[in-house]
């Protein structure tokens, strides 16, 4: 039996954010696409942190307001707390990642889609710097039909695996589309390309600790690109361990690295979330300046420390990974 199914592309799911971000409802409407086979469906149970957990999230009651001002306005449903955070496994080096589930209004209506715009830039986004103030990279969004037809390119569901939310939601996925595996290659060799290139990808603005973090929080990423693109479904903190076990001595020794820089990276001062948060708007990083500033900030033990001791162990990995890659795409 053929069925006709929506189809949200990574490009659409794009459209629709990008232009939530600027108060506009969504220029394309998914495609439809039909195929022999049902959609795999996958239930999620978000649940609020406990009291013991919440101890370890200093900042769970600003953010408690934070959403709640944002569902009385009837333009969010949830929002969903994931990674680091999301298994309060967080250090100093870990950035918020946040998922918000809308309401399909929100979405439809230029109003709502207006005013949800106006609460990221002048709520959420700032609130964000706050925690982290080296934060690279904005929310992620789901809404009802999206969970409906959903598109593990845009995200897997493993990165839910360990999270909590404000208000106990249960996602019922259907999932439409799987994890690509060519497209997962692609964006492993493309990653690793970068890593290697990367005085023109990660330090345009020098060695500081803002284009560190995002340059090992690219390398980071290898590990998950590389299984899944070989078919496994699998998180970013699984992946790095199997990667451990099935890498070389380079891989091994740069991943353990990373580690312990993360493990060891300083509380980044308070003053540059103060800087940043006068300019963030509706994206993060908010344009040439934004990137700028947060360059600003400087560590001289950091710096030293990655120069000499990560950054050549890394490059090595990648030269390591370049090989993997080529097998990638061939069996891809």
């Amino acid at each position: 039996m053929n069925l006709c199914n929506k189809n949200y592309t990574v490009d659409i799911y794009q459209d629709y954010v990008n232009n939530l971000l600027i108060g506009q409802t969504a220029s394309h409407i998914p495609v439809r696409s039909c195929r022999s086979n049902s959609p795999r469906t996958r239930t999620i149970k978000f649940s609020p942190p406990s009291e013991q957990q919440i101890q370890n999230v200093y900042w769970y009651d600003e953010l408690k307001t934070i959403i709640k001002d944002a569902c009385a306005q009837g333009v969010l449903t949830d929002a969903i707390v994931h990674g680091s955070y999301g298994d309060f496994s967080q250090t100093f080096f870990s950035d918020l990642e946040i998922t918000l589930l809308l309401p399909s209004r929100t979405l439809n209506y230029k109003n709502e889609a207006s005013a949800l715009a106006k609460w990221i830039s002048q709520r959420l986004n700032p609130f964000l710097i706050k925690v982290d103030p080296l934060q690279h990279h904005a929310a992620f969004y789901l809404w009802s039909d999206l969970v409906e037809h959903y598109n593990e390119n845009i995200l897997p569901l493993d990165a839910y695996s360990a999270a909590w939310s404000m208000n106990a939601s249960t996602l019922n996925f259907k999932v439409e589309i799987g994890i690509d595996q060519y497209l997962s290659a692609q964006k492993f060799t493309q990653t690793n390309h970068r890593l290697l290139e990367s005085k023109k990808y990660f330090f345009r603005y020098g060695i500081n600790p803002y284009s560190i973090k995002r340059f090992l929080s690219n390398f980071t990423l290898l590990p998950a690109f590389y299984f899944q693109a070989k078919g496994e479904e699998v998180s970013k903190k699984k992946a790095i361990y199997k990667m451990l076990k099935i890498g070389n001595s380079d891989i091994h020794a740069a991943i353990e690295a990373a580690t312990y820089m993360r493990k060891t990276w300083p509380q980044t001062p308070l003053w540059l979330g103060s800087v940043r948060r006068q300019i963030v708007t509706s994206s993060i990083p908010s344009g040439h300046i934004d990137l700028a500033l947060s360059s600003l900030y400087r560590n001289k033990k950091v710096e030293t420390y990655f120069r000499n001791d990560v950054l050549p162990v890394v490059m090595q990995a990648c030269s390591s990974y370049l090989l993997l890659g080529k097998v990638l795409l061939d069996e891809n």
